[in-house]
């Protein structure tokens, strides 16, 4: 059987190559309090095996918007925990319509935000 879609990828970091680069891709709709959270882990959940030893980097990116949620802004807080198990990104929330010469910002529910993290 031939071999489909082999790929060799060449990763470094500080002119130093990567020797087991390991790229994972996902999306995690945010909770109530317009939080994503990603386990970096084999099965995907808070207590699995972690994937990575190290990460090295990582992007987020909130899902195209609807019409119902184009007032939303994301302050792209990041932050991976020390075990390197979970990778959160915070602050998705809907912009509030002034009322009175006040505005309210709420939680933005249900939004898709995309990962992609490169470690080993």
């Amino acid at each position: 059987m031939a071999e489909i879609g082999r790929l060799d990828i060449k990763v470094y970091t500080n002119q130093m190559r990567i020797a087991s680069p390991i790229i994972l891709t996902d999306q995690v709709v945010t909770n109530g309090a317009g939080v994503a959270r990603l386990y970096l882990t084999l099965n995907g959940l808070a207590g699995g095996e972690p994937m990575f030893r190290n990460v090295y980097t990582w992007t987020t990116d909130v899902e195209a918007l609807t019409p119902a949620t184009t007032r939303t802004s994301s302050s792209g807080v990041n932050y991976i925990e020390a075990t390197v198990t979970t990778l959160t990104f915070s602050g998705v929330i809907l912009l509030g319509i002034p009322l009175l010469g006040s505005v309210t910002n709420t939680p933005a529910t249900g939004v898709t935000v995309k990962f992609t993290v490169l470690g080993d």
